[in-house]
């Protein structure tokens, strides 16, 4: 157990702990009603607030995302790959096991989110309708699959420095793009788009984490035979 409560694991918890609070707080506090519906935190997220809808950052956002879908789509099948390789589950790489998880988690999140529990409302009305903005599933996704899909990546190449350095900050700078065009697209409110970073960077230093003591344990067991 004290192997599993590791810094990334505590920084992972942390986050989480950090969406279940700013979630209460759109729930109880500064509520206002306007032409789009129900918004918390009213005045904090009006003074972020662009006036008017942005396609260009609109766009660019999406297509981020679609990246983003795209490597979920070569982890799902390199994990695939894995299964069948090795003919069992319990043998695939705890790495990619915890990724999907995570996956999975993002998944029901967006499906409770959208379909079933509305926090706050878009800033704007699409197509004569008020739609569920909390969290952003844009930044959401991009966040936690970007990050943990370069160290998947990183994870199976020789170390390097250089390569770590310019991997995460390609995909940090992916991320930004994609936080920052929800916000200046007038798709989402601040607290929308801290909702989507507290949940991608939380599942991501869990999973992060786990990997480390799940690997740490086999080592133990090593050193023992």
């Amino acid at each position: 157990m004290k192997k599993v409560w590791n810094k990334y694991t505590i920084i992972g918890i942390s986050c989480l702990g950090a969406f279940l609070l700013l979630m209460i707080l759109l729930l109880t506090v500064d509520k206002v009603h306007n032409y789009v519906g129900a918004i918390g935190l009213y005045s904090f997220n009006k003074a972020f607030l662009v006036s008017y809808y942005n396609e260009t950052w609109d766009v660019l956002s999406d297509v981020i995302l679609y990246i983003a879908l795209g490597f979920t789509v070569g982890l799902a099948i390199y994990g695939l790959y894995q299964l069948i390789s090795k003919k069992s589950l319990f043998k695939v790489d705890k790495d990619i096991i915890f990724t999907g998880i995570g996956i999975v988690i993002i998944a029901l999140l967006w499906i409770i989110f959208d379909k079933v529990f509305v926090v706050n409302y878009r800033p704007i009305v699409i197509d004569g309708l008020a739609d569920e903005s909390f969290p952003s599933t844009h930044v959401m996704i991009t966040t936690f699959v970007l990050l943990i899909s370069c160290r998947v990546i990183l994870k199976r190449k020789p170390y390097s420095l250089k390569n770590t350095i310019a991997g995460y900050s390609g995909m940090s700078i992916l991320v930004a793009l994609c936080a920052l065009g929800r916000l200046l697209s007038c798709m989402h409110w601040m607290t929308d788009v801290l909702g989507g970073l507290f949940i991608g960077f939380g599942l991501y230093f869990l999973v992060v984490g786990l990997d480390k003591a799940f690997e740490s344990k086999q080592q133990i067991q090593v050193v023992e035979e």
